[in-house]
């Protein structure tokens, strides 16, 4: 699983706290953040 770098749209998003840029990194890291988890429970067996 890759990702695309980031736009310039998305760097911006990083840039600027609202709630809508709020809720796009918490979606994008929350991708991430499951698949790393579920790679610790699978290496774990």
């Amino acid at each position: 699983m890759t990702y695309e770098p980031l736009s310039e749209q998305e760097k911006l998003r990083y840039s600027t706290i609202s709630q809508e840029n709020i809720d796009f990194i918490m979606s994008r890291n929350n991708r991430i953040n499951r698949w790393v988890i579920a790679d610790m429970i699978r290496r774990t067996r």
